[in-house]
């Protein structure tokens, strides 16, 4: 197996990618070992979320993503739906029917309406919980910083809070992602974000 060699890391900003440089230099690495925005390093980052999203994409069309982020978005989405659901479907509790009781009418509209509120949100969440295929990769979207692949480097890196970090071995191909920014999001502000960027016929 290849023997890791260095840590290519995206930052938002150049800003804060010259702070992640800085913070590798203090946490051992030379000057001249440290790379900012070269195009290598925009490859290789892009080579490493490619074959991350390779290894965690479901046999289907384009627009299906990655399993990974589909399969949050269904449990988020039928979670939310199903209580939207309830809550909606509580309403028809004080239609009489079957000679029931209140009580048992607000239960039974309520596990229908969650029934259906979660199916729908499975739905959603896992239309909308992945990135759309033409969504710009870490590497087009921010600014690389590489260094040598070492613990106190790797946590220096981390700490300045990377859009993505993966390893390289000796000869600059990616062999695993480190840390990822999905690690942090929100999916429910994905999917809403997703939802909104849908195109929609005119």
């Amino acid at each position: 197996m290849a023997q890791p060699g260095r840590f290519v890391a995206v930052y938002p900003s150049e800003l804060e990618a010259r702070a992640a440089a800085d913070a590798a230099v203090r946490a051992g690495a030379r000057p001249d070992e440290v790379r900012l925005g070269d195009e290598r390093d925009v490859i290789a980052s892009v080579k490493g979320e490619m074959r991350d999203e390779f290894d965690h994409t479901t046999p289907g069309p384009p627009s299906a993503g990655s399993l990974r982020e589909m399969s949050k978005g269904m449990l988020v989405g039928a979670a939310v739906g199903g209580l939207i659901g309830a809550v909606i479907a509580l309403p028809f509790a004080a239609i009489a029917f079957g000679g029931l009781g209140a009580g048992a009418r607000l239960l039974i509209v309520a596990v229908c309406g969650a029934f259906v509120g979660s199916v729908a949100g499975w739905v959603i969440g896992g239309g909308f919980g992945a990135p759309a295929p033409d969504e710009p990769l870490a590497a087009e979207r921010g600014v690389t910083v590489t260094a040598p692949a070492t613990e106190p480097i790797e946590r220096a890196l981390t700490a300045e809070s990377p859009i993505r970090l993966d390893l390289l071995d000796q000869e600059g191909q990616p062999i695993a992602p480190v840390a990822t920014d999905d690690q942090s999001n929100n999916i429910v502000s994905d999917i809403a974000r997703h939802m909104r960027n849908e195109p929609r016929e005119s």
